[in-house]
Order: structure tokens, then sequence, then C-alpha cells
């Protein structure tokens, strides 16, 4: 990065030098379009992927969190809470998150604007909100001692974890979950 910089401000000098030729000049310039117009390109781009995903970045971001305050509450209940398991185990998920979530994002956006990709694109959405939040859940259900969330919630959690039926995890209680 430090490079960058530092290349930036000699072009930028050499530009502003009134002894140097116009071919330097134009020479100097080329070589800032080549090396910045990608990178500006790039930031546009991301900027504008987060301009459209504002909520889902934010519910993702909170969906951390949440996990994290939920997973101190558990781990001190059950006297196993370590800050350094707390910051690995942390880092990971997002880790895994972005990486996971760039690469499906790739699939879905070659694959065009049509209904299958649009249907993809939201399940990866949900999946991965559903990663922290289930986390959570799982922990949130240990520290109310199985009482809450109740326990048909709890296995279409884990239902979806295994298979990723999003309908099935939004459907109403059958008439037999509810005795």
């Amino acid at each position: 990065m430090k490079n960058l910089i530092d290349k930036l401000f000699f072009n930028l000098l050499l530009l502003a030098e009134d002894k140097a030729s116009i071919w330097v000049k134009l020479t100097v310039i080329a070589k800032l379009l080549l090396t910045f117009g990608p990178i500006a390109y790039l930031l546009g781009e991301i900027n504008a992927w987060f301009t459209d995903n504002k909520q889902f970045v934010t519910f993702v971001i909170a969906a951390i969190i949440i996990n994290m305050v939920i997973g101190v509450w558990r781990h001190k209940k059950l006297n196993t809470f370590k800050w350094e398991t707390l910051l690995i185990k942390t880092a990971r998920m997002m880790a895994i998150l972005i990486t996971t979530f760039v690469l499906l994002e790739m699939i879905s956006i070659t694959a065009g604007e049509n209904f299958l990709s649009q249907s993809f694109r939201i399940i990866v959405h949900v999946a991965t909100i559903f990663y922290p939040a289930s986390k959570a859940l799982k922990s949130i259900y240990i520290i109310s001692n199985g009482d809450y969330p109740p326990k048909w919630i709890m296995e279409k959690v884990y239902s979806f974890e295994k298979g990723g039926n999003l309908t099935k995890f939004f459907e109403e209680r059958s008439s037999e979950d509810e005795l």
C-alpha cells in the first residue's frame, strides 16, 4: 500500500513539474490510469453492492454480534468462557461467511438475471444470515434449558441446516406439531 501511495505522490509531482515534456506527462497519466483505474472501478462496484445490500449487510453484522453476546452468556453459564476462543471463533465465522458468500454471489451473478438466479441469491442471503443466527438460537436454547425457542422451531433450524429447504422452514406448523 505504501508503494502505491509513493507512486501516486511521485507521479503527481512529475505531472506538476513545468520542465517535464508532454510525453513524460502523458506516460505518467497512462501509468496512473493503469494503476488506479482498476482499483477505482473495483471500489465503485463494491460501494454499489453495499448500497444495494445495506439491509443484508446490517443483518449479517447484527447476527454476528448477537451470536457473540449470546455465546459469551452461554459459555459463562457453562463455565467454559475464554476471550481467546471467542475472538478466534468469531474471526473464523466471519472468514467463512465472507469467503463462502463471495463465491456463491459470483456464481449467482454469473447465472444472470432470471427467476432461478434470484431464488438462489435469496437462499444464499438467508443461509448467510442463518449461520450466525442459528448458532445464537442454539445457545439461547441451552441457556433457557430447552424452554425457548420452542422445540418445533429448533427442529426447523436443524432441518434447514441439513436440507436448506427455505419453503419448509417458513411453512406453518402442521396440526401434529401443535400437539
